[in-house]
């Protein structure tokens, strides 16, 4: 089955979930954070969509961007 979002829109739901993490974390030790479930979980969430819209890039934008590390 073909993916119907686009790589543009997955793009954004990266950079969306990315601007989330920060507005979570900003102003916030580790401690803080590690301790906070709501936070901790909540960016957990949040690493959970950029890994699966990563996941559905076409191969085309990954091999176009091959300097970009997409996959540790």
């Amino acid at each position: 089955m073909q993916d119907r979002l686009g790589d543009k829109v997955k793009l954004l739901h990266i950079i969306d979930a990315i601007n989330e993490i920060e507005n979570y974390i900003q102003d916030v030790d580790f401690d803080h954070f590690v301790k906070n479930s709501m936070m901790f979980n909540s960016s957990l969430r949040q690493l959970e969509i950029i890994g699966e819209a990563s996941n559905r890039l076409s191969e085309k934008l990954l091999n176009d961007n091959s300097a970009i590390p997409w996959w540790f």
